[in-house]
């Protein structure tokens, strides 16, 4: 038998009326006391006039309601966001993972990519990175020179054992001869 059917004998109740007679005095106490304090606060935001006209429990006024969401809206605001952390950052490196995680996607490398793909990837590459211009910066320093040039690069690539591998197929020149200043 369905607990939610009429008789037809029986009209039914109105659920406000039955949770207002199982309020104890003390609850319409507090009940009363909670109006007359919103009551209160009505006619600090709007002013004694509209806060004298009575509302019925449930119901706003469109002011108060638009007045209400307004000072919402300006303490949410006066909030400060924390700051957006880049993949970079959060993996401490300088290469970036969104560059690298565009290219690899553009170059149709595979149909899915997982996250941590360019994470991984943008670090070997940093590695090998400072790997080289590391070398090539000794290389410089070697030959008394301040700044690291195409030429330190090459010879810094050719000299290693574990990077020449990489680039021995490919490394034709990396500087053009006609490019090369004349010497004095």
């Amino acid at each position: 038998m369905d607990i939610h059917r009429q008789r037809p004998n029986q009209s039914r109740v109105d659920t406000n009326d039955i949770t207002k007679a199982r309020l104890s005095q003390r609850q319409l106490l507090s009940h009363k006391k909670h109006r007359e304090a919103s009551g209160q606060a009505q006619a600090l935001l709007f002013g004694e006039a509209q806060a004298r006209s009575e509302i019925e429990p449930g119901q706003l006024k469109p002011n108060t309601a638009n007045a209400m969401a307004a000072k919402k809206r300006n303490q949410n605001s006066s909030k400060h966001r924390k700051q957006a952390v880049s993949r970079s950052q959060r993996a401490e490196l300088q290469f970036p993972i969104s560059r690298v995680e565009r290219y690899l996607r553009e170059g149709g490398y595979a149909r899915r990519l997982g996250s941590s793909a360019p994470v991984f990837l943008a670090g070997v590459l940093e590695y090998l990175t400072s790997n080289i211009l590391n070398l090539a910066g000794k290389e410089a320093q070697d030959k008394r020179r301040k700044r690291i040039a195409p030429q330190h690069l090459e010879t810094a690539m050719e000299n290693n054992e574990q990077l020449c591998p990489l680039v021995k197929d490919d490394n034709k020149s990396l500087v053009d001869e006609t490019a090369r200043p004349k010497k004095k």
